[in-house]
């Protein structure tokens, strides 16, 4: 029962007792040893991870500011619909991408804070090699190709 306390504070009561149920049995010592290397593993690369995220926040610091002052970040006119907590680095990545790009790409649908940073990782933060935002949207891919032949679609 008491690891299954340790679950999440979202759980319901019922939902403890079924894994405190599941975590009953008979443990052999090479599955408590695999167990354990496994945990070790995974601290291991939550430590690098951690490192990681703290060089990107270093490096994005260096990268200029688009922002002429430290304005605060407007708050987003749209909601996700999904969640990326498991991917987003340990910084406000987001508040770091609004200083270099100047606008909040995470507020364009379907857009987090991960996907901007790769953006503005392929194409850098001067984004005026761009004629229009229809440009950057078709260099990106986002714009259906419809090519016509004889006033037909052809299909790609």
């Amino acid at each position: 029962m008491l690891l299954a306390q340790l679950c999440n504070l979202s759980c319901e009561e019922s939902a403890r007792k079924k894994v405190a149920k599941a975590l009953e049995g008979d443990y052999r010592p090479e599955h408590v040893f695999t167990l354990k290397q496994s945990l070790d593993g995974y601290r291991y690369y939550q430590r690098l991870i951690a490192e990681l995220d703290r060089e990107i926040q270093r490096l994005m610091q260096t990268l200029p500011s688009a922002v002429e002052t430290e304005q605060e970040i407007p708050q987003r006119t749209k909601h996700s619909a999904f969640s990326v907590k498991a991917t987003t680095p340990g910084f406000d990545l987001r508040g770091q991408l609004y200083r270099i790009a100047g606008v909040d790409l995470t507020d364009i649908p379907g857009v987090s804070a991960v996907t901007a940073q790769v953006i503005l990782t392929e194409v850098g933060p001067d984004l005026h090699r761009f004629r229009n935002a229809s440009a950057f949207a078709s260099w990106l891919g986002l714009c259906p190709e419809n090519r016509v032949s004889g006033g037909k679609n052809l299909v790609l």
